[in-house]
């Protein structure tokens, strides 16, 4: 959410028209979404996980927090420079995030779990986040065509649709 937030912005930045704004708008709500909800939902797991570091003292758990925090915020930062250094390449960097499953099948073959997600979840998910993909580089008449809003790098573009929606489709069977 927080890479959506920045790629919301980075496509109206340039724009000098009045529908800017709208763009900044969503852009600051979804920046507010992930610094508020889901930073407090990975604190909630993290101390899930950690029990055992309270025992130890407040020090030991403050520099742990400290180390994920610094780990969290510097891959967001270094996820941002990629982005920001590759936006010619702007099609591919939007493909490989929607590998956003690869992380929960990691964890589920490490841990020897299967169906860590109910199917209604999965599917919801996997929908609603593939929707804005296939809409930004399915659509040939989008909003971004050049004429308001830049053009995006490779759109429409009907095999890279589809390769999308492969991987989707990948990743869903292997949950």
């Amino acid at each position: 959410d927080a890479y959506d937030s920045f790629l919301h912005l980075s496509v109206a930045a340039p724009v000098q028209v009045l529908n800017t704004y709208s763009f900044a708008v969503v852009s600051m709500l979804k920046f507010s979404l992930f610094a508020l909800v889901e930073i407090r939902y990975l604190l909630l797991i993290w101390r899930h996980q950690h029990q055992h570091m309270f025992a130890e003292g407040w020090e030991a758990v403050r520099q742990e927090l400290s180390r994920v925090y610094a780990q969290f915020y510097g891959a967001l930062v270094g996820g941002l420079i990629l982005i920001f250094i590759a936006s010619d390449y702007l099609d591919f960097v939007a493909l490989l995030m929607q590998a956003y499953w690869l992380p929960q099948i990691i964890h589920d073959v490490r841990h020897g779990s299967k169906n860590s997600f109910t199917h209604f979840f999965i599917f919801s998910i996997t929908a609603t986040r593939s929707l804005q993909f296939l809409y930004l580089w399915g659509c040939p008449a989008g909003i971004f065509d050049g004429e308001i809003y830049p053009h995006l790098p490779g759109a429409p573009s009907f095999e890279l649709c589809l390769a999308a929606v492969l991987l989707q489709v990948m990743q869903v069977s292997l949950m």
